[in-house]
């Protein structure tokens, strides 16, 4: 019984690195213990899942130990900067103006997610929820067992007063 699921790990692990060279290709095995091998960039070592991963968005080359270089910026530095090198983030790109964010993020570079218990738009809007059910981009959302939630229980959003009055014409 013992041989045959050695067999069946072996299979597996075999069927892994074949489907995904990932495993085989750039892991080697260094003077520390296992590390990228040299001569794949783009790939850094990750302790967390003992693996090789690519660079996070912004940087590259060997270890990822280089930022994109101006006008480049993102994943794989694979998006061009559209202003000036002082206004150019190898991550993030372009500043934005304030305004500019989608819903849940903030900064000059959209960078930043909203804090609790504000989200929405430039995080103008307060949750009025508990934090785990505060989405930043959507605001509060119910649980779905609950008896109050209804069917709406994934998409309910609370909106500011002064949002919900900016459509309404007076006639006075």
């Amino acid at each position: 019984m013992l041989i045959n699921m050695s067999v069946h790990i072996v299979n597996v692990l075999w069927l892994l690195s074949y489907s995904h060279p990932c495993i085989s290709a750039l892991v080697c095995k260094g003077l520390k213990g296992l590390t990228c091998c040299t001569g794949f960039t783009g790939h850094v070592w990750n302790e967390t899942v003992h693996n090789c991963t690519s660079c996070m968005s912004g940087f590259h080359g060997e270890n990822c130990a280089s930022s994109c270089p101006f006008p480049y910026y993102g994943i794989r530095c694979g998006l061009k900067c559209n202003c000036s090198e002082d206004e150019c983030h190898h991550q993030y790109g372009c500043k934005r103006r304030l305004g500019d964010c989608d819903p849940g993020v903030v900064g000059p570079y959209c960078e930043l997610t909203c804090r609790y218990p504000e989200f929405g738009k430039d995080c103008q809007m307060e949750c009025e929820c508990e934090e785990q059910n505060c989405n930043p981009m959507t605001g509060c959302i119910l649980d779905s067992s609950s008896p109050a939630a209804g069917p709406l229980a994934k998409t309910t959003t609370a909106y500011p007063l002064n949002a919900a009055n900016e459509n309404f014409i007076s006639f006075v």
